[in-house]
């Protein structure tokens, strides 16, 4: 991708963890001034070998907490800085 004239840089965050979010947000804008791509693939199910009938109701809530809080966390975090291009 260098060699088309694109940086790809690797942000590694805890979608858990507010703080991870908004340290990843600042270092982005203050190294590139904006992101263009998001790539937000966090996700997990802890107890996966539990019938979804016998899992206790903090596994959901865990689970939550990452695959639908953690992603909502980081798109709120990442849109202010996320470039649109206009069609």
């Amino acid at each position: 991708m260098k060699s088309k004239g694109f940086t790809v840089a690797l942000q590694t965050i805890e979608v858990d963890d507010a703080q991870s979010v908004d340290e990843a947000v600042f270092r982005i804008k203050e190294d590139f001034g904006r992101l263009d791509i998001l790539g937000n693939n966090a996700g997990k199910i802890s107890d996966g070998e539990i019938s979804i009938l016998n899992v206790k109701e903090s596994i959901f809530k865990e689970t939550f907490e990452t695959n639908f809080f953690g992603a909502l966390r980081l798109i709120q975090g990442i849109v202010p800085i996320l470039w649109f291009r206009s069609i």
